[in-house]
């Protein structure tokens, strides 16, 4: 086994111009691109798609007595933080994983089959909502757990049991959804969940 001998560096241009984490690094640039596009070429940066990262977040603020993380100086415009729908799928189903990962008392009879129908259900609400207003979009999102549990009010023209019950054919279904009544417990953790996640502010 070769023994590790020390590399002797010869002169050269080193970018190295940060000493924190990698995260604080990502979130610091990009404080540093909105000021210089600020004063430098006038321009304010509108909303950001990123994450759900909160320091980035906080770092792009006004520091305030709520926020003392925040870097920007007056008067630069404090940018919109929405998310990207392919990371919140992500972050969505690891909590509902996690969920899943309890012992079976706990988990409230949550299955991996579920987490994929919700996540499915929640790509559905994403896909259909980009003509929505904001409060249509936020009320609208109950269709993510609601249509799990089998209420069909907030579905549209995608859900084929919506119309199965309009028609009165439900009967012939194959199909297995949840019950908000026999399920209770299930769908108020499941609700709560999802609920994170459909806020105007997020």
């Amino acid at each position: 086994e070769e023994s590790e001998q020390e590399v002797i560096v010869g002169n050269h241009v080193c970018p190295h111009n940060h000493d924190g984490s990698s995260g604080s690094m990502e979130s610091l640039a990009l404080v540093d691109m909105i000021k210089e596009l600020w004063f430098k070429y006038h321009v304010a940066v509108d909303r950001i798609v990123t994450d759900d990262d909160s320091s980035m977040a906080a770092n792009c603020r006004r520091s305030s007595e709520q926020n003392d993380k925040g870097m920007l100086p007056h008067p630069i415009k404090e940018p919109m933080f929405v998310a990207d729908p392919a990371h919140r799928k992500k972050t969505l189903r690891n909590k509902l994983y996690k969920l899943l990962s309890q012992k079976k008392d706990d988990r409230l009879d949550l299955s991996a089959m579920g987490i994929v129908c919700l996540c499915k259900n929640f790509i559905y609400y994403i896909r259909s909502s980009t003509n929505m207003d904001e409060d249509e979009r936020v009320r609208k999102a109950a269709v993510i757990y609601e249509h799990h549990f089998d209420c069909h009010d907030y579905c549209g023209n995608f859900c084929r049991r919506k119309l199965e019950l309009e028609t009165g054919d439900d009967e012939q279904s194959e199909k297995f959804y949840r019950c908000k009544v026999r399920n209770k417990e299930l769908y108020v953790r499941i609700k709560s969940i999802i609920d994170e996640y459909i806020t105007k502010d997020r």
